[in-house]
């Protein structure tokens, strides 16, 4: 493996860097394997960001969503969870 090993990274640097890999449009998923140790504090981190940072909301998010597994459409397009919006009619 050429990667170096990472120890020691602040939470607040790593959840600057997922903000600022999802505000590029960047996968974020490679960062939050690679973290792993670290999710809960992520996602408690992520979601106090949310609250106070109304112009990352957005970014953040798409973090969060990933996080959990919920399906990429799932919000837009309805609730089945399979990104079909339900037949109204």
């Amino acid at each position: 493996m050429s990667r170096p090993i990472v120890h020691n990274v602040s939470l607040v640097d790593l959840i600057h860097l997922l903000i600022g890999l999802s505000w590029a449009g960047e996968s974020v998923a490679p960062w939050l394997e690679r973290f792993s140790h670290m999710r809960p504090k992520l996602r408690a981190a992520l979601r106090f960001a949310r609250e106070r940072r109304k112009d990352w909301k957005e970014h953040i998010d798409r973090v969060l969503n990933i996080m959990e597994g919920v399906p990429l459409f799932e919000s837009t397009r309805g609730s089945t969870g399979d990104g079909i919006k339900p037949d109204s009619g």
